[in-house]
């Protein structure tokens, strides 16, 4: 008798650690990067063009794909027409220009005394970055082969050119920029150049923008700006900020509402997505500026609600330099468009009351399709308690069998 209990014993063991396995290796298999959780990362989101990594103790450059996952000692490069961004795990962006190379040198999570850090070498192009400023301890950091650029907070961008001149501009917060043992600060609107053996040029002024487009949004929405090439400035639903266009500001959300401020523009069609925080009367000036005069203005007024989006289609040129409006009637600058949660397509409001359905070329990313750092936190919650619930299920399964055999 004993025996057969022994041996019920031992079958419900091995099946109970089976499953546990099972569990296990289901939920590692569920998710589709196989990637190792307690590792830090960055995700590479492609807005155009074609991009090439090299993995970490590899020789072979790969075409990169929108969404993969980049580990320390991944190697990037940007060709002349990309655009990418790799967002780390705190919500610090790097946007890679066209014609850039960069290696993730390190990110280190917390350990102890040691803070949160990202490092990263830029070997040539021009990158534009926003660094969390939630963690005053953590640091971000960039090296290139003239100088090393430090910053807990901030937004600025960082170029390498063909001779090797380091060019640091801050647009907010400040900079630390270390070079032949002398280190500068630069703050907000200043620059400095860094030569190839050469100490920190002293800050100076970032010169003027020739052209400026400034939209500024009433409080009863939140505005996301696409510009041509598919990069973005603005607020998601959530809140969250988003700034992909280098030297470009975005306000904090306040009673006044939000402005967002492009610096150079592009020639082409940029799109303003409204999302109304309230059903109201929402309301967008657009400026033209060049040479810091205002040149043109246009006010425009259109319903929103909370319900769904509201696009307005913005169309520019840049014709010898000077900012000018797209439209051959001079008047018109924007048409409102809506974009219904459950179609496809969207309506175009044309000056004239005519409307025409066209088709959708671009949806924004939602943060919540496709990768999600929310989701991974998740995924690795519900992986820690059914490994826990299995466990505990073993134990009292034991236990139970060992009280009845006593």
């Amino acid at each position: 008798m004993k025996t057969k209990k022994s041996s019920l014993l031992a079958i419900i063991v091995l099946v109970s650690i089976g499953v546990l396995l099972a569990v296990e290796a289901g939920c590692f298999l569920y998710n589709p990067d196989r990637f190792t959780l307690s590792k830090p990362f960055g995700v590479l989101d492609i807005i155009r063009g074609n991009v090439s990594i090299m993995k970490n103790n590899s020789l072979t450059w790969e075409k990169a794909a929108d969404g993969i996952i980049l580990e320390a000692g991944t190697r990037i490069r940007t060709s002349a027409d990309a655009d990418a961004v790799i967002t780390f795990t705190r919500g610090t962006t790097t946007k890679l220009e066209p014609g850039t190379d960069l290696i993730i040198d390190r990110i280190q999570e917390s350990q102890g005394a040691q803070p949160y850090a990202i490092v990263l070498k830029q070997q040539t192009g021009k990158t534009w970055n926003q660094v969390d400023k939630a963690d005053g301890k953590a640091s971000f950091q960039i090296k290139t082969g003239t100088a090393d650029i430090t910053v807990h907070g901030t937004l600025f961008s960082t170029e390498v050119d063909e001779a090797g001149i380091t060019t640091v501009q801050t647009t907010e917060g400040k900079v630390g920029v270390s070079a032949g043992g002398t280190e500068v600060q630069v703050p907000a609107g200043k620059m400095t150049e860094v030569k190839p053996n050469e100490k920190p040029s002293a800050p100076a002024a970032i010169p003027q923008a020739d052209n400026e487009l400034v939209i500024k949004i009433n409080q009863y929405a939140l505005g996301m700006v696409e510009n041509p090439d598919g990069a973005s400035i603005g607020y998601l639903k959530s809140g969250a900020k988003v700034n992909q266009i280098s030297g470009s500001t975005v306000s904090a959300i306040g009673e006044s509402g939000q402005t967002i401020r492009i610096r150079e523009p592009e020639a082409g069609e940029y799109t303003l997505t409204l999302r109304g925080i309230t059903d109201a009367t929402g309301e967008v000036t657009v400026e033209g500026i060049i040479g810091g005069k205002s040149v043109f203005m246009s006010i425009e007024s259109c319903n929103i609600t909370a319900a769904k989006d509201t696009l307005l289609k913005l169309h520019y040129n840049v014709i010898e330099g000077l900012l000018l409006r797209a439209d051959e009637s001079n008047q018109a600058l924007a048409s409102v468009v809506e974009n219904s949660a459950d179609t496809a397509n969207i309506k175009t409001a044309s000056e004239d009351n005519t409307k025409t359905i066209v088709p959708l070329a671009k949806k924004e990313k939602s943060p919540d399709q496709g990768f999600s750092w929310s989701g991974i936190a998740q995924y690795d919650k519900l992986t820690r308690w059914i490994s826990v619930g299995c466990f505990l299920l073993l134990i009292g399964i034991v236990l139970l069998i060992m009280r009845r055999q006593s």
